[in-house]
């Protein structure tokens, strides 16, 4: 039998048996025409938290809602006068400390923290070479242009293939770490991996193979001329031997994440700025600008090497081992390529302008690498011919 009772709710809840109540329903105005002279009290939040409490006075206006006594002085003359002579009036205790957060709160903000110390510590490297590329006696004259146009076409195979990987395998490493699936979270970070290899790899090798003719193509007008274009294709070839390294530390970065360690990555690379910065120092006098670059790489393929072996410890099992034998095969796919365009380039010279030969050859040496893997059974190739394969077939059958 249903019963509605109507009174004073904190009198009638005291005349009833516990969990005796199935609704209890209030108008918005009652919480303002009670003052219950209670100690302030926080629902939720920590109860070990010093709480900073803020007293405020409501007055409430012919039985209508609360509002701040400001807002009772706001309308001038008589009128106004006698709202405030028959508002009544009540005083509050809030606190404004942020006692109301959600406990999911303070693990995001626990887990962001240093991932925003990561953030910034790629920005200190980022300073720290540009400062030293802007002492022309160590550097060279022009080495912070070349500097920052070489970072520039790196940039594109990392968000192309290294950043997106990273991004799309983010949500299903994150799932079979929350189940506890680690066996199959180490084959999804293998087969992750191997793809962003296969996909960085011959990128790596065409920047250094192609990093004359692309930076002539890209910039070498007016100001740009050809000692700029030599400056920069040196430090584009330097920057892109770290290529596979950095994509490939983005995603085991990714793959902490997943596991709720953000500190170890930020920490490895805390490390890795202190060692590119000593690098630095020591390259750039012999090898100018170009040093500045080669000790990049370095500090981000020892940076990947540590992640990778600190991965290894965290889930107990080999990642470099069962990646040897693909990535020799990959290795040797692109190197096979790299040596094809170079050769393919001179030939179409001597009939074509450089930027057709330059993107004649791109095509070629693509092929090129994709002839070699299959020949030599790179897995992620035959995956990718499969899911053409499939796709075609879906595609006939739904216009058949």
């Amino acid at each position: 039998m249903w019963n509605v009772l109507q009174g004073h709710i904190i009198d009638v809840l005291r005349t009833l048996p516990d969990e005796s109540v199935q609704c209890v329903v209030t108008s918005p105005p009652y919480w303002g025409l009670r003052a219950y002279k209670t100690q302030p009290q926080v629902w939720g939040g920590d109860p070990l938290h010093q709480h900073e409490w803020d007293h405020r006075r409501y007055y409430i206006e012919g039985g209508g809602g609360a509002g701040s006594s400001s807002e009772a002085f706001s309308q001038p003359g008589q009128e106004n006068a006698q709202r405030i002579k028959e508002a009544r009036w009540r005083e509050d205790d809030t606190c404004s400390c942020g006692a109301w957060r959600h406990p999911g709160s303070r693990e995001v903000m626990r887990l962001l923290t240093p991932r925003l110390v990561g953030a910034a510590v790629y920005q200190v490297s980022v300073l720290f070479d540009t400062i030293l590329a802007s002492i022309g006696m160590l550097a060279g004259a022009g080495a912070v242009a070349a500097l920052y146009f070489a970072n520039r076409l790196v940039q594109l195979p990392l968000a192309l293939f290294a950043t997106a990987s990273a991004q799309a395998s983010l949500p299903l490493l994150s799932e079979r770490a929350a189940v506890r699936d680690y066996d199959a979270f180490r084959s999804t970070m293998l087969s992750v991996l191997r793809v962003v290899v296969f996909e960085s790899l011959p990128a790596a090798v065409g920047l250094i193979v192609f990093a004359t003719p692309i930076v002539q193509l890209c910039f070498e007008r007016g100001a740009f001329d050809q000692r700029s274009t030599a400056m920069t294709a040196r430090t584009l070839a330097c920057f892109s031997l770290g290529l596979v390294a950095y994509a490939a530390s983005k995603v085991l970065a990714g793959a902490f994440y997943a596991l709720h360690d953000t500190r170890t990555p930020v920490r490895l690379a805390i490390q890795a700025l202190v060692t590119n910065m000593a690098l630095a120092v020591v390259l750039v006098w012999p090898l100018q600008i170009s040093g500045l670059a080669l000790a990049t790489a370095l500090s981000n393929s020892v940076n990947a090497w540590r992640m990778l072996r600190h991965l290894e410890r965290k889930l107990g099992h080999s990642l470099a081992q069962p990646l040897a034998g693909p990535v020799a095969r990959m290795g040797v796919a692109a190197a096979a390529m790299g040596i094809s365009c170079v050769a393919i380039r001179a030939a179409l010279m001597r009939f074509i302008p450089t930027a057709a030969a330059l993107i004649l050859t791109i095509g070629a040496g693509v092929l090129v690498y994709g002839l070699g893997c299959y020949l030599l059974h790179v897995e992620e190739l035959l995956k990718g011919l499969r899911w053409i394969n499939r796709l075609r077939t879906t595609q006939s059958s739904a216009n058949a």
